[in-house]
């Protein structure tokens, strides 16, 4: 299934200059990171938290760094930003990405020639 977004609702969207766009046309692969099917409202604070969490864990979803505050404003400006990706629980995106470090650490061991 191709990943698909929606931000014709999100406020000011008429006034986007052409870098807005495109950032928001990229904005659908960190909700596919994020398991999260759009932004809202309702869930802003759960956008963040995990945006946090990976940072916290040093997974990086942008290019470039970038200060928190800017990351949230950012994600409040994209409100009503939706795509077909589907949502999982907070629990099942920890775990998802316990797994993918632990895999991390398992191959990093590996390639030192560690069992």
């Amino acid at each position: 299934m191709a990943l698909t977004y929606d931000y014709t609702k999100v406020d000011g969207v008429d006034k986007f200059t052409d870098e807005q766009h495109e950032n928001a046309s990229q904005l659908a692969w960190t909700l596919l990171t994020l398991q999260l099917r759009e932004i809202s409202q309702e869930n802003l604070n759960e956008v963040l938290f995990r945006i946090k969490f990976l940072e916290e864990i040093n997974v990086k979803l942008f290019q470039e760094k970038h200060d928190f505050d800017s990351v949230k404003k950012f994600m409040t400006d994209h409100i009503n930003y939706k795509t077909n990706v589907s949502n999982e629980t907070r629990y099942k995106f920890i775990t998802h990405w316990a797994k993918v470090k632990a895999s991390i650490a398992e191959d990093n061991l590996k390639f030192k020639g560690v069992n």
